[in-house]
């Protein structure tokens, strides 16, 4: 399975899963205009996608263009209303273009927000993003996964010093919310076994993270959890431009 992180953070996600036999696409929460830039080199269009799969229903995650309608959408009922979907929901399994999903619920202040296990002839991938904690359900669903990407949000030291309104501030740092750097760090250490070999620290935020502290502090955690990460490499997702990973 190859992935390919086209844009990851609150300005627009969109990732790209591809197989020997077929293309997911998590989210599109960038424009068509990005989306064909980015995936251009890869040599995808959005022509070439299977089946689009959606975390929640925040902006950042979904937009309703007129083109969904040519696609094949699986999101719950909440996200796109007005569009055909498949209605998905936690604790579904399901079976798309040669690739096998298990939905798994996670804690977001969007009703339903999903988070996806998806696993091929080869490998298994984890995608969880926009969540606050992570249930011992998930975790054991989640365990020793080939590829991670993986939600590392915000320092919460960085995020109180920002201009955003408090209310704000308490929401991101709730159940409700997103992972802090030091959280993603200490589920992903319970969840990284002998399989894996990439992890993505994904969906950082641009005004209360950096690409550093986010990889420092998995690297910091791990080393105090004596985890040896000589044959896993972790890598960050960005905003604004596209990373990838996995072998096909």
């Amino acid at each position: 399975m190859e992935y390919i992180v086209l844009a990851s953070g609150s300005k627009g996600n969109a990732t790209l899963l591809r197989s020997k036999n077929g293309i997911l696409l998590i989210d599109l929460g960038i424009t068509l205009v990005q989306f064909e830039k980015r995936a251009k080199p890869f040599n995808i269009s959005l022509d070439d996608v299977d089946a689009v799969l959606y975390t929640h229903c925040h902006g950042d995650h979904f937009k309703p263009f007129a083109k969904l309608d040519e696609l094949e959408l699986y999101a719950t009922k909440e996200v796109a209303p007005t569009f055909s979907i498949n209605e998905i929901n936690p604790y579904d399994e399901l079976e798309i273009a040669g690739f096998k999903i298990k939905v798994i619920p996670l804690s977001h202040d969007a009703y339903n927000t999903l988070g996806f296990i998806i696993e091929d002839e080869e490998d298994k991938l984890v995608y969880i993003t926009d969540t606050g904690y992570l249930s011992e359900y998930n975790i054991k669903q989640a365990s020793n996964a080939t590829y991670y990407i993986f939600e590392s949000n915000h320092d919460p030291e960085l995020l109180l010093d920002t201009d955003r309104p408090f209310e704000l501030k308490m929401r991101i740092l709730s159940d409700n919310g997103h992972l802090s750097n030091e959280d993603s760090a200490n589920y992903l250490c319970q969840m990284i076994g002998n399989r894996t070999k990439e992890v993505v620290l994904a969906h950082l935020s641009e005004e209360a993270n950096t690409k550093e502290l986010a990889l420092n502090t998995f690297l910091e955690v791990a080393a105090s959890k004596n985890i040896n990460l000589d044959n896993i490499k972790v890598k960050v997702a960005r905003q604004h431009r596209a990373n990838s990973g996995g072998r096909l």
